[in-house]
């Protein structure tokens, strides 16, 4: 989507703020892709025993195909931001825009979830326990890689703790994000005929005691 609007804001300059926009989020979610890739899932590929379900999907991030899949886009972003010079440039308080992807994508993987029964991810099951600290620990892996991006197209004012302390917030809601997903979102997006987890019944119980 990138590439096809910054091929045509190149004619249409009214989109060139879109086209920045996407640019900054695609460089940061393609260094958070590459670096779980890496620093994740192929050392519990290779260190853990797997269940049968997931081995064909093991098999395939261990292929050429695999490795070309996540990490080759972080290779194209980063040639294209360094060809496009100061338009480039990463922008710290447009963090906002990272952070609603993941929340888009977090969407879609829950609709894909409920459609085929599969996780894309483990750690994004929202029925496992913890899954609030999990979803949190992915965002703020995200902004560590916003900070990395901005730093490298020469953004360094703000790069830092305080850069996470002006996301608390935002961090905050990501907590209440998932956990309502859990007690609400886990009913309308798990498959049929599956009973909700003991651990997201009494959740959802508390939530109604409460307001009640």
């Amino acid at each position: 989507v990138y590439y096809a609007l910054a091929v045509v804001s190149a004619v249409w300059p009214g989109l060139s703020r879109t086209c920045a926009v996407l640019h900054e989020v695609s460089l940061a979610t393609a260094l958070l892709v590459t670096g779980i890739t890496y620093g994740l899932l192929v050392p519990c590929a290779l260190l853990l025993e797997q269940p049968d379900h997931r081995r064909g999907s093991i098999q395939l991030l261990l292929t050429p195909q695999g490795h070309i899949m996540h990490s080759a886009n972080t290779l194209f972003m980063l040639v294209d931001t360094k060809l496009t010079g100061p338009a480039g440039r990463v922008w710290l308080s447009d963090a906002r825009y990272g952070i609603a992807f993941g929340v888009t994508y977090s969407v879609f993987e829950w609709w894909f979830h409920h459609v085929t029964g599969l996780w894309h991810y483990p750690f994004m099951d929202y029925n496992q326990p913890f899954a609030e600290l999990a979803y949190l620990a992915l965002f703020a892996v995200l902004l560590l890689c916003w900070m990395l991006a901005a730093a490298f197209t020469g953004e360094k004012n703000g790069c830092g703790p305080n850069f996470f302390k002006k996301n608390a917030k935002t961090a905050v809601g990501v907590m209440e994000f998932v956990t309502i997903s859990r007690e609400k979102g886990a009913i309308i997006f798990r498959p049929a005929g599956r009973e909700l987890p003991m651990h997201v019944r009494a959740a959802a119980c508390y939530r109604l005691s409460q307001n009640g």
